[in-house]
């Protein structure tokens, strides 16, 4: 029996595969704080610039052409606008518009005063770009027998029929065309200038 060591020779190795599982522990505990350092910092690393919506949202919106202008309208009696086709706005004798930049057609009407007027504007972002209605004038069309009755368009609209006196008409260009039940037809070419009176004469004949 004292040839054998029955105490110290079995132990050992389950020592050796105590320290063998001690040093597996440890380099598994290292690799796992490695990953989490990488791992934060990659959470930390900011998106490019150009990766952003929101930086690609706000690029869009910033736009010459996205700036408004003012239009300003006025006059001294009511008439409505109109911008290219969009809807025209209430009757008033001042109209404030706020519109994008770029080339725009206005379009001032008023029925009772025979306006139909068109303006070409261009407005630059942060101008203000004012356009004036036409003042008024007066329109006579005395009754003769070759005409009295007879019914008058300005431009294409009814005017009423001669006589007519003193008709308050926005100043411009006009072509008058007198329409009789006969069929006679008496055309003119006038203008109405801002503050004046106008009269048609129609021959006797």
């Amino acid at each position: 029996m004292a040839g054998f060591d029955t105490t110290g020779g079995g132990d050992a190795p389950v020592s050796r595969r105590r320290s063998t599982l001690k040093i597996a522990a440890g380099i598994a505990a290292a690799l796992l704080a490695m990953f989490a350092i990488v791992a934060t910092r990659a959470m930390l690393v900011p998106a490019r610039p150009d990766a952003s919506p929101s930086t690609v949202s706000e690029t869009a919106d910033v736009s010459p052409l996205a700036d408004p202008f003012a239009l300003i309208v006025e006059g001294s009696y009511l008439f409505t606008v109109q911008v290219d086709a969009g809807a025209p706005d209430a009757e008033a004798s001042s109209h404030e518009l706020r519109l994008p930049s770029g080339a725009k057609r206005v379009t001032l009407t008023s029925d009772r005063y025979f306006l139909h007027r068109i303006y070409d504007v261009i407005g630059v972002a942060g101008a203000e770009v004012r356009v004036s209605a036409p003042e008024l004038g007066t329109l006579s069309i005395p009754a003769t027998p070759a005409v009295s009755g007879c019914a008058v368009t300005l431009n294409g609209f009814a005017a009423g029929d001669v006589p007519l006196a003193d008709v308050s008409i926005a100043a411009g260009d006009y072509e008058v065309l007198i329409r009789c039940a006969d069929g006679n037809q008496y055309p003119q070419s006038i203008v109405i200038r801002p503050g004046e009176l106008t009269e048609v004469r129609i021959p006797q004949g």
